[in-house]
C-alpha cells in the first residue's frame, strides 16, 4: 500500500480553527479537508487522530500533531499541512432519553423473572444521558450477572455503546416483587404434629430468599408422614428442615426403576445404595448390573427419572 502510495505523488491536510465530531475516535476526514490524487486521499481519511472528547469538553489538536499521524501512517508521502496551527475538537451530541434506559433494565427483569409473575419500582429517578452521536450504532445493553430467586433490592447496570466501544455505564436500582403459586400449610401446626399432603393448599405467594430455596424440594406428597420440627403457621410453605420425614427407602430395598421420556416409560428393577425419603434422590444399582443412576424416590417401591 505504502509503495503504491509513493507514487501517487504528496497530500495535502488543511485544518479548521474547530469541528465537530462523531464516535469515540477522531478520524482525519472528519477534521480536515483533504487534496491530492483521490487514491491517496481515499488512503488518508481513515487514519486516527485519537480520541474524541466527552460530551460538554473540548480537544485541541495541534497541526504537529496531525503532521506525524499522517506521515507515520502513510510513510514516504510528502505531506503538508496547511490552514490552522490548531483546531478545537468539540463532540456532535446525543441524547439518550431515560425511558430508553428504563425500558432495557425493565426488559431484562421481565426475561429473567420466566412464568413468575413480577412487580417492579424504579428507587431512582434515571436521567437523561449524553453521548457522542455514533458514526455507527448506539447500543443500549443491561446486564444482570445474578439470576432472581427472590423479591427485594436488585441493581441492573446499564451499558452504552457508541460504535461498539463501551461508553458509560448507567447503574439503575429496583425494588422487585416475584410472585408464583407455591404449596403453603392451610392451618396452624404445632411441633412434633404428624403432616399430610392434605395440609397444603395452593396459593399466590411472594417469593422471598428463604421461600424460593425451599418450596421447590417438596411436593406435597413428600409431607406424608413427616413430623414438624418447630411451630408452623398458616402460608407458611413448609421446608425440608422444618420437618423429620420418614424413610421411604432402605439401603438395599428392591425397587423399580422408571425411565420417563416424554411419552415413552421403561422399567427396570434395581437394588437401593441408600436410604431416603419420599422426593429425595438416591443411587439404585441397576439389577442386571449393567450400571447405577440417580433417581428420585415416588414411594416406597417405586424410583423415578424424568429425562426432557
Amino acid at each position: 500500500m505504502f509503495a503504491a502510495a509513493l507514487l501517487i505523488g504528496g497530500l495535502t491536510v488543511t485544518l479548521p480553527d474547530a469541528a465537530s465530531v462523531k464516535g469515540s475516535e477522531v478520524e482525519l476526514v472528519e477534521v480536515a479537508q483533504l487534496n491530492g490524487d483521490p487514491a491517496l486521499v481515499a488512503l488518508a481519511e481513515d487514519i486516527s487522530l485519537g480520541w474524541a472528547p466527552a460530551p460538554g469538553y473540548e480537544r485541541t489538536l495541534h497541526a504537529a500533531q496531525v503532521a506525524r499521524r499522517v506521515r507515520t501512517a502513510l510513510a514516504g508521502v510528502d505531506v503538508t499541512i496547511t490552514g490552522a496551527a490548531r483546531c478545537k475538537l468539540a463532540p456532535e451530541v446525543q441524547i439518550v432519553p431515560a425511558a430508553r434506559i428504563e425500558a432495557a433494565a425493565r426488559e431484562l427483569l421481565e426475561e429473567r423473572a420466566g412464568e413468575r409473575e413480577l412487580e417492579l419500582a424504579l428507587l431512582e429517578k434515571i436521567a437523561p444521558i449524553s453521548i457522542p452521536v455514533p458514526e455507527r450504532t448506539l447500543e443500549v445493553v443491561a446486564r444482570l450477572d445474578l439470576a432472581l430467586h427472590a423479591s427485594g433490592p436488585v441493581q441492573v447496570p446499564i451499558e452504552l455503546r457508541v460504535d461498539g466501544m463501551p461508553w458509560r455505564t448507567v447503574w439503575t436500582r429496583w425494588e422487585i416483587g416475584l410472585w408464583a403459586e407455591r404449596l403453603v400449610l392451610k392451618r396452624d401446626v404445632q411441633r412434633g404434629e404428624t403432616l399430610s399432603s392434605q395440609d397444603l393448599r395452593r396459593e399466590r405467594v411472594r417469593l422471598g430468599a428463604t421461600t424460593e430455596a425451599s418450596s421447590r424440594g417438596l411436593r406435597a406428597t413428600a409431607l406424608d408422614g413427616a413430623v414438624a420440627l418447630r411451630d408452623l403457621v398458616t402460608g407458611s410453605i413448609v421446608a425440608a428442615e422444618d420437618v423429620q420425614r420418614p424413610t421411604a427407602v432402605e439401603r438395599g430395598a428392591q425397587v423399580t426403576v422408571e425411565l420417563v421420556k416424554g411419552s415413552i416409560t421403561a422399567r427396570w428393577t434395581g437394588v437401593a445404595l441408600g436410604s431416603a425419603s419420599i422426593g429425595e434422590r438416591l443411587e439404585v444399582s441397576l439389577a442386571d448390573g449393567t450400571r447405577t443412576v440417580r433417581a428420585t424416590v415416588v414411594r416406597a417401591d417405586l424410583v423415578r427419572i424424568v429425562q426432557p
